[in-house]
């Protein structure tokens, strides 16, 4: 476990990629010599190199024999055998405890974004504190949770709530929209309306009778459920090609069907967005 925490940390953490290491300004340079650098730019692993950083920014990446380290540098040695890399980025959370978003960013998890159930008060002032550095944490990305009311639960019922509570996201300072499954069409295509109007950005499940295509249509940027990826809600994913392809309406003759596969695949590769997930 401590060499996957370096592997995945030590350049996020340690170098103050993000807002969470500003809890203390960095006035000096850090040196991580003899790190094998995955630089996620190109299938590569950069054996035997050194990176320079100073007040958060990496000023030199090169091989260890030709980076000079200043003098006075806090020195970082993988000893050849560490790996670098950026920080991770988890677009799929739930989360504005302290405990756990401390742990976020000490493996090395130094962006999220919620999708649902955090309190506005955390939304609107404490996040920030986050987001500036004053807390140890992740930066925080947060959407509105919008869905038909089922059982205790409070929702958007008509078309005027649904625009409402587009403008109070924002006004609070939502970063996104996320539409829930059960929206009736009338409100989701409210909701995009307003959305577009106000400038903010929704992501989402897929939504019951509306479909991905339209959906996409209409504005919809991310999916934010992989087994959702299906061109209507009730529509199957084979075992085959459960990762990407959709099985579509059985009276399709085989051509038609492997021509809307392939099709649907392309749409998804440019909507489909995977969680990440991580043990501690």
């Amino acid at each position: 476990m401590r060499t996957t925490v370096v592997r995945i940390a030590a350049l996020a953490c340690a170098l103050g990629v993000s807002h969470a290491h500003r809890l203390v300004a960095q006035t000096t340079v850090t040196a991580f010599v003899h790190f094998n650098v995955v630089p996620m730019t190109s299938d590569t692993v950069l054996r035997d190199y050194t990176v320079l950083a100073a007040d958060g920014k990496i000023t030199v990446v090169g091989p260890t024999k030709t980076v000079r380290v200043p003098r006075g540098a806090v020195r970082v040695d993988g000893g050849g055998r560490q790996f670098l890399t950026p920080a991770l980025a988890d677009m799929h959370t739930h989360t504005a405890n302290p405990r756990e978003l401390a742990l976020f960013a000490s493996h090395g998890v130094l962006t999220i974004l919620n999708l649902g159930w955090s309190p506005d008060a955390f939304v609107a002032m404490e996040r920030r504190r986050y987001n500036s550095g004053e807390l140890f944490g992740p930066t925080v990305f947060e959407a509105r949770r919008m869905n038909w009311p089922y059982g205790r639960t409070p929702g958007i019922a008509t078309v005027a709530q649904g625009r409402d509570t587009v403008r109070y996201a924002k006004q609070i300072g939502y970063d996104f929209i996320k539409v829930y499954s059960f929206l009736t069409d009338s409100v989701f295509d409210a909701i995009m309306q307003e959305a577009t109007a106000q400038g903010i950005t929704v992501v989402g499940h897929q939504t019951n009778g509306i479909g991905l295509e339209r959906a996409f249509r209409s504005g919809l940027k991310m999916v934010v459920h992989a087994e959702e990826l299906r061109p209507s809600f009730t529509g199957l994913i084979t075992s085959e090609r459960a990762d990407s392809l959709v099985r579509l309406w059985e009276d399709r003759t085989a051509t038609e069907k492997e021509e809307a596969a392939a099709q649907a695949e392309q749409r998804i590769l440019q909507y489909a967005c995977c969680s990440l997930s991580w043990m501690g």
